[in-house]
């Protein structure tokens, strides 16, 4: 299904085609939603569908297929990007409206398309404090949380796959441990981590099992650092930042200097 370009014609004969069923790839929406409850779905909506493997949403027709438009708005992509770009994170999802149909006088059905995101960006997170923190996933016509963990490093590590491009990434990430007030693992940057541990411990090359030792001692640097963060809180006691402790800096400079140049 590619809608851009399609006419009203087009998308009324798509719409009565007793195979279009609200799956995997779109989603129908007769409004953009005005209050919170509308708009937080609509937000865990692109997150599941950036998990997953990317969609549409249609805007303009209800849930039975019937066409009812909107109004043209010159500002529509402004009022979703209003929308979604808050409570997500990370929030680089990809997203472009690919198609405004016009349906009757002055009223149009717009297609919004969401890219997946590559697995490093994986997964996107809804979290309001009121409402607590979702992992969406878009799968056959349904959006649910994911909640189990071996499913989450299904959807964000795929194996096949991890390097040279998570070699990268894990540098960033130990690198940007040291610019942090409070280092630590984001939910992505833990689970990248643990990726990659998964594959130093499948190789057999002293080198990899050198990187692993090091990378756990960055580990267990931050997770001391972030016991002193907290026991200064309770205690009333001035924080320890990364940069005061230095032992942090330190052990990811050296592991940048060992093997930056090696893992790339």
């Amino acid at each position: 299904m590619n809608p851009r370009g399609w006419t009203k014609t087009e998308l009324e004969e798509w719409l009565k085609n007793p195979l279009t069923q609200e799956r995997k790839g779109f989603d129908l929406k007769a409004i953009i939603p005005p209050h919170d409850a509308g708009k937080n779905d609509l937000k865990k909506d692109f997150c599941g569908f950036a998990n997953g493997t990317g969609g549409f949403l249609f805007f303009g027709i209800k849930d039975d297929k019937s066409i009812i438009g909107i109004n043209e708005d010159n500002n529509f992509t402004t009022r979703i990007s209003e929308i979604v770009t808050k409570h997500i994170f990370p929030t680089t999802i990809l997203w472009d409206l690919c198609a405004c149909i016009k349906v009757d006088s002055g009223k149009c059905v717009y297609v919004i398309e969401i890219i997946e995101s590559p697995y490093w960006q994986k997964p996107h997170v809804f979290f309001r404090e009121s409402d607590g923190l979702f992992i969406p996933l878009r799968e056959n016509g349904n959006k649910r949380n994911i909640t189990d963990g071996s499913e989450l490093r299904r959807i964000c590590l795929k194996t096949d796959n991890y390097y040279p491009e998570y070699n990268t990434h894990v540098l960033n990430i130990l690198r940007e441990l040291k610019n942090k007030p409070r280092p630590f693992f984001s939910l992505t940057d833990a689970v990248i981590i643990q990726g990659y541990k998964s594959f130093l411990r499948s190789q057999s090359e002293t080198q990899y099992g050198q990187i692993l030792i090091e990378i756990e001692n960055i580990e267990m640097a931050v997770a001391e650092l972030n016991k002193k963060h907290f026991s200064g809180v309770a205690d009333g006691n001035p924080i320890v930042s990364a940069d005061q402790d230095g032992k942090l800096g330190k052990l990811v400079d050296d592991f940048v200097s060992n093997f930056g140049r090696q893992i790339i």
